[in-house]
């Protein structure tokens, strides 16, 4: 218990050290290939999801 409090602290005391205040500018093409590939990314996961829905709905029918 010590030893994941230790490193939960630590964690949290490298992320204070971080620059947080780099700012970076992406392109207008590579935002668009970010939300394009993130949309069809979300897409597919909705897809499977409705996928598993039924096989769960016709499962409970069955039985």
């Amino acid at each position: 218990m010590k030893i994941s409090k230790f490193i939960i602290s630590l964690v949290f005391l490298m992320t204070l050290t971080t620059s947080s205040h780099a700012e970076t500018t992406v392109s207008a093409e590579v935002g668009f290939i970010l939300n394009t590939f993130l949309f069809l990314v979300a897409a597919f996961l909705v897809m499977f999801m409705a996928a598993g829905f039924c096989m769960l709905e016709s499962g409970l029918v069955t039985s």
